[in-house]
């Protein structure tokens, strides 16, 4: 081949690398960009309408796999094979462009400079492949399967990539928190962005929603085991029950709460108290280790949709916390003083501290209540107590005086009787610190819609309102099967 066709060859596929870049920025536009993102014009017409689309495929993926046709010929060594294929394969693709050229002109959409630009390489390869004069040797059979196989390959990728572009967006579009549920102008909502925001309300759908799916699921299981031993679920506690030992002390204890005297009573009524005795405590000791022993024996494995999990961000400014920090079982809880709900929480969470002493992480955050500005004070001096190692003995303290607090006075009345060292805590309250504190748990809490305390967050599992006590139990070791 002269020099003249090594030219010529080098423009084509310079040419075919241009449209490549140009055809693939237009399915990008189609199926990624807003309207109008080609720079306005006719093109957000020409790319929505009707012949936008050819078998499913936007027609600038054809025009891709045309482009990626000829490089790819052009790459190989050059022969009249593949001189005579260009011709044809550009031939009918001018074609196409000139009857799309023609719809533009003719048509209500404008036009569409990049399509025009596509038209002209296209154009311009025709006209290229003519002006090359080779007489050179066809391939051989077996380069004729390469040269198929990889033109199949090079025609064929800009319409796998798109396909798997769809299928992930199908994908995306499945899940649930990726899911668009609404739309602000060109902007796209998902699920997850409403949930991150309105944290309160979809947590406690979802752990409502949760609670009812297992206690259904332990139901079901509960009627398998019944049914297998030939009675009802109660039948089957009953003789649970039965196996359990009792003392005469509780015996006693339990007919003197209901006015009797357990001596002076009968043997029917003797045997009535104790079965009662032992469905109770079976109730409130065993059951729930019953039930996971079901699951277990038969195999049971929960598919239910995991709940939302929500990554408390670090107060930057300083937290008061108990335990170690890479304890298995972390706690976050936002809490107010003066709310009679989050006195109860600290009540649960001290009897955590009690059964849990070694697997608890607990952090305090404040939110003070915006209608009573003149006891944000108190929350600081809470705060400031844990300078001196002393935040929970203060915490709890004005938890359990809640109804007394009138003004941040009491914080120093406190203070004093649990020996606490008031020009320090008084100093640390006038900090800039302490404030910059609270005002980032403040508006973190109104980022994520946190409008009621208490709010207390599990291993970043979202629990609104009191938790009950034994709520940590489901994120000990033996609990998880």
């Amino acid at each position: 081949m002269g020099l003249k066709n090594r030219l010529i060859w080098t423009f084509i596929l310079g040419l075919a690398i241009a449209g490549l870049v140009d055809t693939a920025y237009l399915t990008v536009l189609k199926v990624a960009a807003p309207a109008g993102g080609c720079g306005g014009g006719g093109c957000s017409g020409v790319l929505s309408g009707p012949l936008s689309m050819v078998a499913g495929f936007p027609l600038s993926i054809w025009g891709m796999g045309f482009y990626a046709l000829i490089s790819y010929w052009t790459l190989r060594r050059p022969n009249r094979g593949r001189l005579i294929a260009i011709r044809a394969v550009s031939g009918i693709a001018t074609l196409i462009s000139i009857g799309l050229v023609a719809a533009q002109a003719t048509g209500q959409a404008g036009w569409c400079q990049y399509c025009l630009i596509s038209a002209g390489l296209v154009g311009g390869i025709l006209g290229l492949s003519w002006l090359i004069r080779y007489d050179g040797d066809r391939d051989s059979s077996r380069s004729v399967w390469v040269l198929g196989a990889g033109s199949l390959i090079a025609f064929g990728l800009p319409f796998l990539l798109f396909s798997g572009y769809r299928m992930g967006e199908t994908y995306l579009e499945l899940k649930p928190q990726y899911r668009v549920v609404a739309k602000i102008g060109d902007r796209q909502v998902t699920q997850a962005d409403i949930q991150k925001s309105v944290i309160h309300t979809f947590a406690y759908t979802d752990m409502l929603r949760r609670d009812a799916q297992k206690e259904w699921l332990d139901q079901e299981v509960l009627k398998t085991e019944a049914k297998r031993n030939g009675v009802t679920i109660q039948g089957l506690f009953d003789l649970q029950a039965k196996q359990l030992t009792v003392n005469s002390v509780e015996l006693v204890q339990y007919a003197a709460k209901r006015g009797y005297d357990y001596s002076s009573l009968g043997p029917e009524d003797r045997a009535a108290i104790e079965g009662a005795v032992r469905r109770r405590k079976f109730k409130n000791d065993y059951k729930k280790d019953y039930i996971l022993s079901l699951r277990r024996q038969y195999k049971v494995a929960e598919t239910l949709p995991p709940p939302p999990l929500f990554d408390v961000p670090k107060n930057p400014y300083g937290s008061a916390s108990w335990g170690k920090k890479d304890a298995p079982i972390k706690v976050v809880v936002f809490s107010n003083l003066l709310c009679s709900y989050c006195g109860q929480t600290h009540q649960v969470i001290k009897e955590w501290q009690r059964r849990y002493p070694t697997q608890l992480h607990i952090e305090y955050r404040f939110l003070p209540a915006p209608a009573l500005p003149v006891v944000d004070r108190l929350h600081y001096g809470a705060i400031c107590a844990g300078q001196q190692n002393r935040f929970w003995e203060l915490a709890s303290a004005l938890f359990e005086h809640q109804k007394e607090l009138t003004s941040d006075e009491n914080v120093f009345d406190y203070a004093r009787v649990l020996g606490i060292d008031s020009k320090q805590l008084a100093a640390c309250m006038d900090s800039e610190g302490v404030k910059k504190s609270v005002a980032f748990d403040i508006q973190l809490a109104d980022e994520w819609f946190i409008t009621v305390t208490p709010a207390v967050f599990i291993n970043q599992e979202y629990y609104p309102g009191v938790p009950a006590i034994d709520l940590i139990e489901r994120y000990l070791p033996r609990h998880r099967d």
